[in-house]
């Protein structure tokens, strides 16, 4: 866990998994998150417009009379409302907690105890969203007043969700040299495999969802190859083996192999 004595100024966090694993989030900033919120900004005065441009018909070829007026502005508040709600939900959602102004910065909302962050936890931060724009509405003011004095850069709706967000960053990994690395140990990590493969899983949920599952798949094939370890979980197996377990210990992990000859 996060240690509580940090700097104010910090921009990281450390996780330790159960398999003690140490995973380091590098925090997204304050003006990173700015500009990605900008971008989003955009993208929603674009649907505002229309809307707002709706109602105006609306009025102009009496779709609506007079007396309407005042209903026509209540609904288009409503909804616009839940048109900025919905947005930042579903592409939370759908986008892995990134939004399109969050992905174009490498943005993600990820749990602050380590992993992607669930539904429920996104529902809560995007409710609170209401919050934290006081008093302007769509401007983010409180939320950024309390993200300048929290320590990890956290607004409201990501201090009652439990979520942060994360820079993301391109892992440089030279995969060309697991295969084959000497090992005093057959049936174990070599100290650079290890490094290698620890690498990958400190900086893991700071990459997009596709490209964690590439490279943890072409980590662990020739591991698994090498150590005749069975399928299964491509994140899981390597998390064990850098933990220091041997291939035996995997396998006795893994079960009774279904093609395995009777005795």
């Amino acid at each position: 866990m996060s240690d509580p004595t940090a700097s104010p100024f910090e921009q990281t966090l450390d996780i330790e998994t159960p398999e003690r694993v140490r995973i380091r989030y590098e925090l997204a900033g304050i003006g990173s998150r700015f500009a990605a919120g900008t971008i989003d900004f955009c993208l929603l005065f674009v649907v505002l417009f229309a809307l707002f441009l709706v109602a105006v018909f609306a009025n102009l070829f009496g779709i609506a009379t007079t007396d309407d007026g005042q209903f026509i502005l209540l609904a288009f508040m409503g909804a616009g409302l839940a048109v900025v709600w919905a947005y930042y939900l579903l592409c939370e959602l759908t986008m892995g907690g990134q939004t399109p102004g969050k992905r174009l910065m490498k943005l993600r909302v990820v749990s602050e105890q380590g992993g992607p962050a669930p539904a429920s936890a996104l529902f809560v931060r995007n409710v609170l969203r209401v919050v934290d724009c006081i008093p302007l509405g769509l401007v983010h003011v409180l939320g950024g007043v309390v993200m300048f004095a929290s320590s990890r850069s956290k607004r409201l709706g990501d201090m009652v969700a439990g979520t942060v967000v994360v820079q993301e960053r391109e892992i440089a990994l030279n995969l060309d040299r697991l295969p084959g690395a000497p090992s005093a140990d057959p049936g174990r990590l070599s100290s650079e495999e290890r490094t290698l493969v620890r690498r990958f899983l400190d900086r893991r949920n700071e990459l997009r969802p596709i490209h964690r599952v590439e490279v943890a798949a072409r980590l662990a094939a020739p591991l698994r190859e090498r150590l005749e370890l069975p399928a299964g979980d491509d994140e899981e197996l390597l998390a064990l083996l850098a933990a220091g377990r041997s291939a035996t210990e995997v396998r006795d992990l893994a079960g009774p192999r279904l093609d395995a000859p009777d005795s």
